[in-house]
């Protein structure tokens, strides 16, 4: 009888170490990691993205045509149209990934 009831315990000292290895697992997994950043400004137009979304921005910028490039992780990258802009677009195109965004970037074509 002693043994069974050394067992039930160590069943439930597992059960207890397991459940608390969850729980931890649980809180670190909800917290997002925040990755953000900002391109610098050229021609008055610049690229931000957040976690999982990329936007382009211009302000009073020269006329010319700008495509917004969102590099999404673990899936494919966006690549948005050529938009001719000239004044102030912000902004003129988004894009949300599905996981992640590692960078992104505004095109500019001169001719």
């Amino acid at each position: 009888m002693k043994h069974g009831g050394y067992v039930i315990k160590r069943k439930m000292g597992v059960r207890l170490i397991v459940g608390s290895l969850f729980a931890a697992m649980t809180v670190v997994g909800v917290s997002p990691a925040f990755a953000a950043g900002k391109t610098g400004t050229f021609n008055g137009c610049y690229a931000q993205w957040w976690d999982t979304a990329g936007a382009g921005y211009c302000y009073s910028s020269s006329r010319s045509a700008k495509q917004l490039r969102v590099l999404c992780n673990n899936q494919g990258d966006y690549t948005g149209g050529w938009v001719v802009i000239e004044g102030t677009a912000a902004p003129f195109d988004r894009h949300e990934c599905r996981y992640s965004v590692q960078s992104a970037y505004v095109n500019q074509s001169t001719g």
